[in-house]
């Protein structure tokens, strides 16, 4: 039984300028994000897959409000009326969203500042949000919260005063994971979270993320190009190509009957030790991805694709069509 709906998005653009010549005329536009639609329930867990540069980071970051985006991004705040939160919103609507959404960054290096110890790191949330306590005699039962959220995700307390670089890989974004669960969140932006670390590393971390998971009811919109790892962590699943969805559906459903040929190409582009599996998969995929500044005319696959016809060039951009079980893919010929 699926849970009620936090977020859905419809419509989702981000066209960035694109500018040259000595006064920087702008002569076209990038589309990261081209009608983009979703929408993600408390307690599951929506992937997004898809070739680099098709606006995944793109997408995760207009959902955490680090980017603005034009379309309609409704969610539905505890007990509470949906609204856009892609308007501009008040100072109090502002710090509540930021609250139950955060975000889970792909470089564990780049994501905390070097200049702060850990505990200033996940102290800054709390005090940004008024939740921390200001006293001297109050600090420590904030330091005491802190070191709870380092033993969720298995660091010991003695981390609170020391630096990130004194930490590995996988130690720093436990601590970035500890950041985002310190003001107990209802939605997790995960972009490429493992993709930095080693193997054995990714596996501790995604199953750290599970558990937190199954405890806290948490959603996560979990974004990486590791299709098996999605395939494990997702209950459903989005495929992207060129800022558009091309398929969507529950992950045993869309690994095991893709109706959508560019589906089939990244299942087909994963390696396989079963032979028997390669040869149902195989696909001919023809060419690189066009450029987001200029997308094709009909289909936004077709000069790829080798199943197009002449529909796919004058029929228009194929719209996602409901195939039953909730499976969603934007072909003429799904």
């Amino acid at each position: 039984m699926r849970g009620a709906v936090i977020l859905e998005g419809a419509g989702l653009r981000k066209h960035y300028p694109v500018r040259r010549g000595v006064f920087m005329k702008t002569v076209g536009w990038l589309k990261a994000l081209d009608h983009f639609d979703f929408c993600i329930h408390e307690g599951e867990t929506l992937g997004i897959v898809g070739e680099s540069g098709c606006g995944k980071t793109t997408l995760g970051r207009i959902v955490a409000r680090i980017h603005d985006g034009e379309g309609s991004l409704e969610y539905t705040p505890r007990g509470g009326s949906s609204g856009n939160v892609l308007r501009r919103l008040d100072r109090r609507e502002e710090l509540a969203f930021r609250r139950d959404v955060q975000m889970i960054f792909q470089d564990p290096y780049g994501s905390l500042d070097p200049r702060m110890t850990v505990e200033e790191v996940l102290r800054e949330p709390l005090e940004a949000h008024g939740l921390a306590f200001a006293s001297p005699k109050a600090r420590g039962a904030t330091r005491g919260l802190l070191e709870n959220y380092l033993a969720r995700v298995g660091l010991h307390a003695d981390a609170l005063g020391r630096y990130p670089h004194e930490f590995s890989g996988g130690q720093r974004q436990r601590i970035a994971i500890a950041r985002a669960l310190v003001l107990k969140p209802r939605l997790i932006v995960c972009d490429e979270p493992t993709s930095a670390l080693d193997v054995s590393v990714q596996s501790q971390v995604v199953n750290l993320l599970t558990e937190i998971q199954r405890s806290e009811g948490l959603a996560y919109l979990f974004i990486s190009h590791n299709l098996e790892l999605v395939r494990y962590v997702s209950d459903r699943i989005a495929v992207m190509y060129l800022g558009r969805t091309v398929e969507e559906g529950f992950a045993a459903e869309l690994f095991g009957n893709p109706r959508h040929p560019y589906t089939e190409a990244l299942l087909a582009s994963a390696p396989s030790w079963d032979p028997a599996v390669k040869r149902a998969l195989a696909c001919d995929l023809r060419g690189e991805p066009p450029s987001p500044m200029w997308t094709p005319p009909g289909c936004p696959f077709e000069p790829r694709c080798p199943k197009a016809t002449g529909r796919c060039r004058t029929g228009g951009i194929p719209e996602l069509r409901d195939l039953g079980s909730d499976h969603r893919a934007a072909c003429h010929f799904a």
